[in-house]
């Protein structure tokens, strides 16, 4: 709970951790926010399911991703809930409900963090009355070292249980850097019978996505 409430009234920028202004509801100072890049666009992934970074993972925003994994602050989401909504109500129009899936992290990396960004995220879009329902249907089941101290090991994930009439999921995650995890996740979900519409991250980290977002600024 206090993580909680230390995430959600974060008072410093969520890059470099200078003091902000009391009941100031940028997530940055005014050093950082210039360098925080809008993605905010749904683009096919490798296997043609849609994939959706509000932020791209450049500058400010994965400084601020950085720290918050390291335990050095807090993304606070309250400043980036409109991008995440909105691009969750566009995947909606043709689902208007859908059960939000976040990604879920090795339990080492559980503990040593003492908290999961892609369930904070999940959780924030889980308002009532929108559609959207927060379901935990994956467990990250590999043992091996985690991905950042090995890469050529892929994740594998367990679905905890079958879906109920409302099948439509949107996965949650907070970078998506190849694809690859949550290409996995939505195989997982799909074989135990879940529909799989899409994927939303906090940042996006894909090369081509980066580029792109480069060279439009």
């Amino acid at each position: 709970m206090l993580d909680f409430i230390r995430f959600a009234f974060a008072a410093a920028c969520a890059a470099c951790g200078r003091t902000l202004l009391i009941g100031s509801d940028d997530a940055f100072c005014e050093g950082c926010a210039p360098s925080v890049t809008r993605s905010g666009r749904w683009r096919c992934g490798a296997d043609g399911m849609p994939i959706a970074g509000a932020f791209g993972y450049a500058g400010a925003m994965a400084a601020a991703i950085v720290r918050t994994k390291n335990g050095g602050g807090r993304v606070d989401l309250r400043a980036m809930q409109h991008d995440l909504t909105q691009l969750a109500v566009h995947l909606q129009a043709r689902e208007p409900q859908v059960a939000l899936v976040p990604v879920p992290p090795q339990r080492r990396r559980l503990v040593e963090r003492g908290m999961h960004l892609p369930d904070l995220i999940a959780a924030g879009l889980a308002q009532r009355g929108s559609g959207r329902r927060l379901v935990r249907a994956l467990d990250r089941v590999d043992l091996h070292a985690v991905r950042r101290e090995d890469r050529s090991e892929l994740p594998q994930f367990r679905v905890r249980h079958a879906p109920g009439r409302q099948r439509d999921v949107l996965l949650i995650d907070d970078v998506v850097t190849t694809g690859q995890t949550l290409g996995l996740a939505a195989d997982a979900l799909r074989q135990a019978g879940w529909r799989v519409r899409g994927a939303l991250c906090l940042a996006d980290a894909r090369p081509a996505v980066l580029a792109e977002l480069l060279e439009a600024a």
